[in-house]
């Protein structure tokens, strides 16, 4: 009786409240008794013709009562109603899998303490496959309302990037900046029909030998033509904020499709070296497309005390007392360290700002508590080098991506759109391939450099270091935009020369035509490192350039054992100061390679 009072109860407020006869929980006026019962006999039927259920003797004297006390009963049923709304919205709050009733404030990253979404205490589950399967916090949500306050006071006003008087001036310059409304070509009805971008993505690694194609990108999709992995993880987010047109127009290749539908972003580890701008350039790009950041640590990031204080990494630790990871004397033997997480929270609060400004989502690798315990519980997930996840490491950052990838396809658009990449950007880096795609002297010469890895640059080439050279630089836009270069530095000490760039712009192939002349010293000498000898690429914004072609001539106003070399030309927005690298670490060792 009480199972079909309430089914009668509940309809008979949903039903009154559709007829208007009371709204939300302000009651206009009573309803008459004959309104309540055509509502409540509406529902559970009483003429035969219409074939609805008879209603049994039993709940006649339910309805007879339901007459009587109706203003009890509607009062009792807006209470019912408050109550399920509150528990609702309680649910909706632990539930970490429910996006639909989320807000942007509500699904940002928090703590690592916070994240770790175990199902018991520091993570004392056990099983790799319970670790897939319970793991993964998608959406990376802070658990209490006291983070949360804190978070929302440390981020400020959001950032509104369609109303960016920049944003919009970019838009009603370039040609292709659709973003009003307009659609892509393509159309998505599944998942077999998205497209991939990847960016910042490691190798796998098994026993220190590569396998790319056993790395997460490459396991997003069965079409290899839908992936675009482009910018590994050494290079740093910087490069890509500068040059992201360029890059993907690259991989692309003419005529190639530019579009996407996932943007997958793997820099936590380098994410204050541009990784906001990178993120809004790809937001005005593809505003729809579905943007995922990842989370993940390396044993790399663990450190070993002794007494209180820092000692180094674990990797250092494991070196220095010849363990090999992984091992079962490894695991032993790390009992009885003091191993910590290293601290990551300015990494995090770039994190934040990304998932609030530009509705990411954040897939972060599951961190206990306690490192050791992470370690060993996750360890098979590595290479011996404890720097990169092996082939199942990379099949569990797979299903991570994917999990986010469901629970956001259902909203995804069937046409995307595509909008701006704002000011653009034209750039071109041989630092990797010794490709240099420019018009240049007839006295240059590409050099190679084996080192940690193989190295091109520009130049007058090693028997002539005092030589002057030159390269022609377009810029595509239609208004003036800054060129920044990169070449080869060291430090210290310094074996390139100081060198004067000369920028000449407009008609510089007849001299007395010239429009514009900028001359520019810098000094391939760097002390980032200090007093430790190291062979590394800097950028410098050398001159702003006109639409059309200019020829930036370089001249070495000191002698010196090396030449000028140069590794990269990138024609940005006027707002771009600071270019970035497309190409290996700094080399500390083999520094007589050069």
């Amino acid at each position: 009786v009480d199972l079909h009072f309430t089914h009668i109860r509940h309809f008979s407020c949903m039903h009154m409240h559709a007829d208007g006869t009371m709204s939300g929980t302000n009651m206009k006026r009573q309803l008459s008794r004959e309104d309540t019962l055509q509502n409540v006999m509406g529902l559970i039927g009483t003429d035969e013709n219409e074939k609805k259920w008879k209603i049994p003797p039993f709940l006649l004297s339910i309805k007879n009562v339901i007459v009587k006390h109706q203003m009890v009963i509607a009062i009792y049923c807006l209470g019912s109603m408050a109550l399920l709304f509150l528990l609702s919205g309680m649910s909706a709050s632990s539930n970490y899998g429910t996006r639909g009733s989320l807000s942007k404030e509500d699904m940002l990253v928090g703590d690592a303490s916070l994240q770790y979404n175990s199902g018991g205490a520091d993570g004392q589950q056990s099983g790799l496959g319970n670790a897939v399967d319970g793991f993964w916090d998608v959406y990376g949500m802070a658990s209490n309302a006291a983070a949360q306050d804190s978070e929302n006071a440390y981020l400020g006003p959001a950032y509104d990037m369609y109303n960016d008087p920049t944003y919009m001036s970019a838009n009603a310059v370039e040609e292709d900046a659709n973003f009003d409304g307009e659609v892509g070509d393509k159309i998505v009805r599944s998942i077999d029909d998205l497209r991939f971008l990847t960016l910042g993505a490691m190798t796998a690694m098994t026993d220190g030998v590569s396998q790319w194609t056993s790395s997460y990108p490459y396991l997003l999709s069965s079409d290899p033509e839908k992936i675009s992995n482009i910018a590994i993880g050494s290079v740093g987010p910087r490069y890509p904020s500068v040059c992201i047109q360029s890059l993907v127009a690259e991989a692309a290749g003419p005529d190639g499709n530019q579009e996407f539908d996932v943007i997958v972003l793997d820099y936590h580890v380098r994410a204050k070296e541009g990784l906001y701008d990178l993120a809004k350039r790809l937001r005005m790009r593809y505003p729809d497309a579905i943007m995922i950041l990842l989370r993940n640590w390396r044993p790399v990031h663990v450190t070993w005390f002794m007494n209180g204080k820092s000692q180094g990494s674990i990797q250092n630790w494991a070196t220095t007392n010849n363990h090999e990871f992984g091992t079962q004397s490894f695991f032993q033997e790390l009992r009885k360290v003091d191993v910590r997480w290293q601290s990551h929270e300015e990494r995090d609060q770039v994190y934040r700002h990304i998932q609030r400004d530009f509705n990411a989502k954040v897939s972060r690798f599951p961190q206990p508590s306690d490192a050791g315990f992470a370690l060993q519980k996750y360890g098979e997930l590595f290479d011996t080098d404890m720097n990169h996840l092996n082939k199942a490491g990379h099949e569990f950052v797979h299903k991570g991506i994917d999990t986010i990838i469901n629970a956001e396809l259902g909203i995804y658009p069937e046409q995307p759109r595509v909008g701006s990449w704002g000011d653009g950007d034209s750039c071109h880096s041989w630092f990797s391939d010794g490709k240099v795609p420019l018009e240049r002297s007839s006295n240059t010469v590409i050099e190679e450099f084996s080192a940690a890895q193989v190295e091109f640059a520009l130049s007058t080439g090693a028997d002539n270091p005092d030589g002057s050279g030159w390269v022609t630089v377009n810029n595509p836009f239609n208004g003036p935009r800054n060129l920044i270069l990169s070449y080869m530095v060291t430090g210290p000490p310094a074996i390139y020369p100081k060198t004067q760039i000369h920028v000449l712009t407009g008609g510089y192939e007849n001299t007395s035509s010239v429009h514009r002349s900028t001359i520019n010293t810098v000094d391939p000498l760097t002390t980032e490192y200090g007093d430790t000898p190291v062979h590394n690429v800097v950028t410098a914004k050398v001159a702003i350039l006109p639409p059309g072609d200019s020829k930036v001539v370089w001249k070495p106003v000191e002698e010196s054992s090396r030449p000028f070399r140069l590794t990269a030309t990138q024609v940005v927005g006027l707002t771009v100061e600071e270019g970035g690298i497309l190409g290996p670490h700094p080399d500390f060792i083999y520094l007589d390679s050069y």
